[in-house]
């Protein structure tokens, strides 16, 4: 049976034999990859290095936007099949985690605000932000400015002006817009995820009331005289 020999020991020998032809042979193969060498095109460029997806999509958006180059940082954090349906303690560990990469002092100085002002955006900020804003069952405020609205709408040349000082001081009661703060995220309360879980979900909010209460608003000063406008 004949044994396959090793073409290295083949090239050991050509080389010892035969040098001149070994080294033209080495010659002829570097010239024949450096022909096709002209063919290779390297791609160096951002699109090599990032995926085609959404993240990378936002990226570019913000970057030709504002002529900035930012970096999205994540963190993955594994739960078991229906914690955030269930457990206080999953959304609690979710802020935890949000504040931290808030906070962190070796990326607090390069935070920009892309999330409407804010630079974070996080499943325990969002739900803050959702509860203190949009959320019907957390809204506590609208229904009594929509009915001193009502009372300012309806009310009589001598009653006006109580009626509108009372609408003036309910809207102390309407929240702000603004995203939440570290120190609201760390002093967040989740509560039983069940009981805000599916409105949330579902997107329930009172933007039927917000927009009531515009539209309300927007009518005051229909029909009154100009010291009654004044007034208002």
């Amino acid at each position: 049976m004949s044994q396959v020999r090793n073409p290295f020991d083949r090239l050991s020998e050509l080389s010892v034999d035969r040098p001149k032809t070994a080294i033209a042979v080495a010659v002829i193969g570097i010239l024949a990859l450096s022909s096709f060498a002209q063919f290779i095109v390297f791609d160096n460029s951002e699109d090599a290095f990032y995926p085609e997806n959404e993240t990378t999509d936002l990226l570019y958006e913000v970057e030709s936007t504002y002529t900035v180059d930012i970096d999205l940082i994540r963190a993955i954090v594994r739960f078991e099949p229906g914690d955030l349906q269930t457990s206080q303690a999953a959304w609690e560990l979710l802020a935890e985690t949000e504040y931290e990469m808030i906070t962190n002092p070796e990326m607090s100085d390069y935070h920009y605000g892309l999330f409407g002002g804010s630079a974070h955006s996080g499943p325990a900020s969002s739900v803050i932000f959702w509860q203190k804003v949009q959320d019907p069952g957390s809204d506590t405020w609208s229904g009594d400015l929509q009915e001193a609205l009502n009372e300012v709408s309806t009310a009589s040349d001598e009653n006006l002006s109580v009626a509108v000082g009372q609408a003036l001081s309910l809207l102390a009661s309407v929240p702000d817009t603004n995203f939440p703060t570290s120190e609201d995220v760390l002093g967040w309360s989740p509560g039983s995820p069940q009981e805000w879980q599916s409105r949330l979900d579902s997107g329930e909010s009172n933007a039927g009331a917000i927009g009531a209460l515009i539209g309300t608003a927007s009518t005051l000063t229909e029909n009154r005289n100009e010291t009654q406008t004044a007034t208002i």
